[in-house]
């Protein structure tokens, strides 16, 4: 159903259909700046446990090593990402199949694109993060 006949129509739908387009982008990005912020305290994290196993400060038994936890998380926390990423692919794909995107309605797609660039650069950011901080 185009926008148009929707606003003809439905203006109580239109007016919903506009409100999230216009919040969906700065929802996107609320969501990435969120994303950074968690993988900044993770890498954090790993740094500062790293500082401290170098004194001999282990936590829990007898040779524990933090920063191998923390590297982990990160790894589990990625692929969460990662999942939630492909699930909106398929999601997009979906739609794009049913010919719900017009060349005057593609937020889907957008979005999707904003993300998995997003994405691009946090697999840089991680790979060169563990490259460099071992």
């Amino acid at each position: 159903m185009s926008t148009v006949k929707i606003k003809k129509e439905h203006p109580q739908k239109a007016e919903l259909i506009e409100m999230r387009k216009k919040s969906a982008k700065p929802l996107l990005w609320i969501g990435i700046v969120s994303i950074v912020m968690l993988f900044a305290g993770l890498t954090s994290a790993y740094v500062v446990s790293k500082e401290l196993t170098a004194q001999g400060i282990y936590f829990l038994g007898k040779y524990s090593n933090a920063s191998g936890s923390f590297l982990y998380l990160i790894a589990l926390m990625h692929l969460f990402h990662l999942f939630g990423g492909l699930f909106a692919l398929l999601i997009t794909l979906t739609k794009s199949i049913r010919k719900r995107y017009s060349s005057h309605d593609h937020l889907g797609i957008e979005l999707a694109a904003i993300y998995w660039h997003f994405l691009d650069v946090l697999w840089i950011y991680l790979f060169l993060f563990l490259y460099f901080f071992r």
